[in-house]
């Protein structure tokens, strides 16, 4: 389902997607005693994103589809760039 709404967003003429990584930090995922998974997820994330970006620019590569992600301060080591 992410996938398709990042396909969406550059359908809809988007240059640049985000990661769905928003409360994906070991503090907000620590409510829900997941906490462990939060590298996982945002790795999960953030290739969900580097695909859909990287399908779009193959399709129209005059106009490079982009995608960006985010670390927090808990956890700057655990952005991925897939």
């Amino acid at each position: 389902m992410i996938r398709e709404i990042h396909d969406a967003y550059f359908e809809a003429g988007a240059d640049i997607i985000e990661t769905n990584t928003f409360n994906s930090t070991t503090i907000a995922m620590a409510d829900y005693q997941m906490e462990s998974l939060s590298a996982e997820i945002n790795f999960a994330a953030a290739k969900l994103a580097r695909a859909s970006a990287d399908a779009w620019t193959a399709r129209t590569p005059e106009k490079p589809a982009l995608c960006r992600g985010r670390a927090w301060p808990d956890q700057p080591h655990r952005l991925y760039l897939a």
